[in-house]
């Protein structure tokens, strides 16, 4: 098993520099997955909404939205269409062609498509950022997988969305051991003897590695990075075409180097000149690097024999010039969070205006009373001030002690008594004009904290018992009336 600290320091060191550049951006895609599964209300508001025995209604827009523009996508495929690219000869472009056809066939019975078309929504629509990994399976067929945002970091440094500017790719999921050694099959033995990673920083929208432990999983990683190396190169004059020496040793010689060496002296044209040419070239390759719970276990070139990455980045919206993260990569679920946040508020305080009418709604039975109108007088109770303190908005009847409890177009709305269309009204236009609810709401809470603070209250109590020993009834009657 290979045993390089320094490439396991390495690989720390890259870790936490992307994983610190992309961090403003991993916790915004964190919050835009809760809002599209429906978390769209924030800690405090819930911790609020159980102080109070409320109930906190979520109206999901964005679900739809989102699954809307996926189904569409479903249905007609427009990002997922693949072209043919040759170079304006014929033979090149008939061959682009079949290879296209290779391709498409290998996607459609492979479910290449479908993983494609789930990385649109959780990618480019609902988290902002997700990769399509290929690679051949043990029987040489191509295979698809997605990662997740929280799955995979970029080359912080990264503007072309191909990836062809993307020095390192570095992906971290927990796998069950047999799992792992059935991806490095070459050190299953060695992979067993690693002892289970106990504390670890990385990676942590994906759980902690106790409990990944607890579940017997292993913390799987993967280290590609783009690099360049010095190959002989050989060279057909009269073609063009070039190949490196170990290919073409490979294709033309059979193996054997002597032979090689023959073909390059001996391939010449009538007049003397050599059709191969042998010389060094600095070629592009991708390395790669797996580690197993902090364990290097295997170290090589690309296992697919390509000089690229064995991915396709989905993302929302890219802007790489922004230098901020968060800003950079953007979700569509991102500029749809605010107006379901104040769309949620807007129903939850129109609900909370409704329930507070209706509790305070209380049923009398008229045989029993002398006049059946003494059913709408009563006491203005303490509902009113529980409202206001809670900063909501009021709309309460004209009547006995409710117009003392509010301050009328400012804190509330006083209606009619025994008038629904009036109440409805005032209803539908606070539902109708949501930017006064915040400011009825403070100024009701002023209007609480200073009317009817507890000390304050406690005070003038017993200043009003004081002048009913004394007999002063002036003194009495103007403190009433400030009480």
């Amino acid at each position: 098993m290979p045993n390089d600290e320094t490439t396991i320091s390495e690989f720390h060191d890259v870790y936490e520099i992307n994983e610190t550049a992309w961090r403003p951006f991993n916790e915004q895609a964190c919050l835009d997955l809760d809002y599209y599964l429906k978390a769209q209300h924030t800690y405090e508001e819930m911790q609020r909404a159980d102080r109070q025995n409320r109930l906190l209604h979520t109206i999901d827009k964005i679900g739809r939205q989102v699954n809307l523009l996926h189904g569409y996508e479903i249905r007609n495929r427009h990002i997922l269409k693949i072209g043919p690219q040759g170079n304006f000869d014929e033979k090149e472009d008939q061959a682009c062609n079949q290879h296209t056809g290779v391709v498409m066939s290998l996607m459609a019975r492979h479910n290449g498509y479908d993983m494609m078309s789930q990385a649109f929504k959780w990618g480019t629509l609902v988290q902002g950022s997700n990769l399509i990994e290929s690679w051949r399976d043990r029987s040489g067929t191509i295979q698809y997988g997605r990662l997740g945002w929280n799955q995979f970091l970029l080359d912080h440094g990264l503007t072309k969305s191909d990836l062809s500017d993307c020095g390192d790719i570095l992906t971290g999921q927990w796998i069950s051991t047999d799992k792992a050694k059935m991806l490095v099959p070459t050190r299953a033995d060695e992979i067993e003897a690693i002892n289970p990673l106990t504390h670890t920083s990385r990676w942590p929208f994906q759980g902690t590695p106790t409990m990944m432990n607890k579940a017997g999983k292993r913390l799987f990683e993967q280290w590609w990075r783009r690099t360049t190396e010095e190959v002989s190169v050989v060279q057909n004059r009269l073609t063009g075409n070039q190949k490196t020496f170990k290919d073409f040793l490979r294709d033309e010689a059979r193996g054997d180097k002597n032979l090689a060496n023959q073909l390059l002296e001996n391939f010449r044209t009538p007049d003397g000149a050599p059709v191969l040419v042998k010389f060094r070239d600095i070629k592009d390759k991708v390395e790669l690097k797996i580690f197993v719970d902090d364990e290097l276990v295997w170290t090589g070139d690309n296992p697919m024999r390509i000089s690229d990455y064995n991915y396709t980045w989905f993302h929302g919206m890219w802007c790489p010039e922004q230098p901020r993260t968060e800003l950079k990569l953007q979700s569509f679920v991102r500029g749809e969070r605010d107006p379901q946040r104040m769309y949620n508020r807007k129903i939850n305080q129109a609900m909370d205006i409704i329930e507070s009418q209706i509790q305070g709604v209380r049923m009398t039975r008229s045989k029993y009373l002398m006049n059946p109108e003494d059913a709408y007088l009563s006491g203005q109770g303490i509902v009113l001030q529980e409202a206001q303190a809670s900063g909501l908005p009021l709309i309460a009847t004209r009547h006995n002690g409710f117009p003392e409890g509010m301050v009328e177009n400012k804190s509330g709305f006083l209606v009619p008594g025994k008038d629904p269309n009036a109440l409805a009204e005032k209803i539908e236009y606070l539902y109708s004009n949501p930017y006064l609810i915040p400011e009825m709401g403070r100024a009701g809470r002023e209007f609480v904290e200073n009317k009817y603070d507890q000390n304050r209250l406690a005070e003038r109590l017993e200043k009003i018992y004081e002048a009913a020993v004394r007999d002063e009834p002036s003194l009495l009657q103007s403190l009433y009336n400030d009480f």
